[in-house]
């Protein structure tokens, strides 16, 4: 997570609003096995509550294209070996309504252990950033994002923080309509030209735009988990991250 520049490759994946780290980078059959670590804050300190789970099962978009990740789609679903165990460290996260998008200005926040500067180290300890939501509207305009931002897209922040290489699969936690806290997107691209660019709010894939995907995927090939609103003790199982991270200039 960068408060001053950036570019290329992150990992990362959530259920918890804090403490996950899973090393998905170019999710594919070929480089597994993967495996998630749990209740971690601090990546170079074992601690005695930590959770190391396999993972037995992924499921990549149909549609997501690695030639081009801001066409959509970079989201995967995976399911662990075992439910997680519930502690203060992991908690579930809550999914929005289908559909529902975070008023322009909404503070949301980025949490992840990404680099903090455009070709900098990554951080040993979980970082949060405030990230306001910055609207459709806004993020494509012509000397902003343009056509590289789609529907399935939100984006957030400024120049002054942004995600960075290692926070990508990460969540962006919104205020949800009932004061709860909710994933919004998962983090997905910045630009080329570096984390902080200006008019370059750091690009996620919009959750509530895939509700009905993930509501598919869970009931047809993940034993019918959760659909939107929280994760309960039965459906600590499903995580859900990005495939990819790309810069764009």
């Amino acid at each position: 997570m960068a408060a001053g520049e950036q570019p290329e490759h992150i990992r990362g994946s959530h259920f918890a609003k804090l403490g996950l780290q899973g090393d998905f980078e170019n999710l594919n059959e070929n480089n597994g096995p993967y495996w998630v670590l749990l209740g971690r804050h601090n990546l170079t300190l074992p601690e005695p509550l930590d959770q190391v789970i396999p993972v037995e099962k992924f499921i990549i978009h149909p549609e997501y294209n690695d030639s081009n990740v801001a066409k959509c789609y970079d989201i995967a679903l995976l399911k662990l070996s075992h439910s997680a165990k519930l502690t203060p460290e992991v908690k579930p996260a809550c999914l929005p309504p289908a559909g529902y998008t975070p008023p322009h200005g909404t503070k949301c926040y980025i949490t992840g252990w990404g680099t903090t500067s455009t070709g900098g180290s990554v951080s040993d300890v979980l970082l949060e950033g405030l990230l306001p939501v910055v609207h459709y509207e806004h993020c494509s305009q012509p000397d902003w994002w343009g056509s590289t931002v789609k529907h399935c897209h939100i984006c957030a922040g400024g120049y002054k923080v942004s995600g960075c290489i290692g926070d990508s699969g990460g969540p962006l936690n919104c205020p949800g309509e009932n004061a709860e806290w909710e994933v919004h997107g998962v983090t997905s691209f910045v630009s080329a030209c570096g984390c902080n660019t200006a008019k370059k709010p750091t690009v996620f894939t919009r959750m509530s735009y895939f509700i009905d995907w993930i509501k598919e995927v869970k009931t047809e090939q993940m034993g019918g988990l959760l659909v939107a609103g929280c994760v309960d003790m039965e459906e600590s199982q499903i995580l859900i991250t990005g495939v990819d991270f790309r810069k764009w200039c």
